[in-house]
């Protein structure tokens, strides 16, 4: 893990909570901790892993994820990077697209 004494967020960040139901929150950043402590050693990958995990539960713009993952412990501006690199309409290259609203969705 990239930093075990984080404080839990108590709260989605501003626009998601009408994502999350009472308890789905912290159900949610369980299962992304679980996640992440099982990720190898690669901050690129494991931080590509967190933000498809973003994707799939409906965080799915770049100021959500960075929103979920900096709080996580990771540099926003890297979370951006690996965003930005990783998406595009190749499969075989990209794991994410996006739509001219900013909202990404997995290709893989």
């Amino acid at each position: 893990m990239e930093n075990d004494d984080r404080p839990m967020q108590p709260f989605p960040p501003r626009g998601l909570s009408h994502k999350f139901g009472p308890g789905e929150w912290h159900k949610f950043l369980d299962e992304l901790r679980d996640l992440e402590s099982r990720c190898g050693k690669n901050k690129h990958d494991r931080v590509a892993i967190l933000i498809a995990a973003c994707i799939e539960n409906g965080i799915n713009t770049m100021a959500y994820i960075r929103g979920v993952l900096g709080p996580f412990g990771y540099n926003v501006s890297h979370v951006s990077l690996i965003l930005k690199d990783r998406t595009g309409t190749d499969p075989e290259r990209h794991m994410w697209s996006v739509n001219p609203l900013g909202h990404y969705r997995t290709i893989r």
